[in-house]
């Protein structure tokens, strides 16, 4: 209970890239901190102060920025619109990295707004007038704290920190989406099982389990 305190009161992490509702322009301003420390996903090192969206640090807790790219690297499935707010699901399905980085380096501190629309997490609602740790907006996307029970029990992450090493956070995916294209420039999405067993047509729902081709780590499934 110690370690999990301790983690809980030093990180917390999620963010989302979509439009936000008018109702956000009247939201409470509170002062955040972006963090030098190392941050580290999946193994991949990430650049914390040149991001377009950093990771920030709230009332001693991390915030992770729920983007397009950073949720799907780490497992998670998001969705947005007006009349139902942001939606997040634990898939375990992990796509490729992408890095956003801005022309200059980002300020040591700045402001976050606090975040008014709904927000369900694995079909649940987050209350976040009842948040000790509030969901917060920066540069028009969500951050969600890195707390135990969003962050291990709700996105089955692992996540440590240490001064040396920084903070790391490893989510439990294990199957990986792909991209690939076949010989007339026709684009699929693949989710890759372990070992390559089998391939799932993430557009069509077909599994592939025959003539499968491994090349330079892309799978290609061409019958099922």
């Amino acid at each position: 209970m110690i370690i999990k305190r301790a983690l809980t009161a030093i990180l917390a992490v999620f963010t989302f890239t979509t439009a936000m509702p008018s109702v956000m322009l009247a939201a409470q301003s509170v002062r955040i901190k972006i963090p030098s420390f190392n941050v580290n996903l999946n193994g991949t090192s990430i650049d914390p102060l040149n991001r377009e969206h950093p990771l920030i640090v709230y009332k001693d807790i991390t915030y992770f920025p729920m983007t397009y790219y950073d949720c799907r690297y780490l497992g998670l499935e998001t969705s947005w619109s007006e009349q139902y707010g942001l939606k997040v699901i634990n898939t375990g399905i992990s796509s490729a990295f992408m890095e956003q980085i801005r022309d200059k380096a980002n300020n040591s501190t700045g402001f976050a707004k606090i975040c008014e629309f709904p927000v369900k997490v694995n079909k649940k609602y987050i209350n976040n007038a009842y948040e000790e740790y509030p969901l917060l907006v920066f540069r028009d996307v969500t951050y969600i704290p890195l707390t135990w029970r969003l962050a291990v029990d709700e996105f089955g992450w692992e996540y440590s920190y240490n001064e040396s090493d920084g903070l790391k956070i490893r989510s439990s995916s294990k199957a990986a989406l792909i991209f690939a294209e076949n010989e007339i420039g026709d684009t699929y999405r693949f989710v890759v099982q372990p070992n390559y067993s089998s391939v799932l047509d993430y557009s069509e729902g077909v599994v592939c389990t025959k003539k499968l081709l491994k090349t330079d780590g892309v799978a290609m499934c061409f019958g099922t």
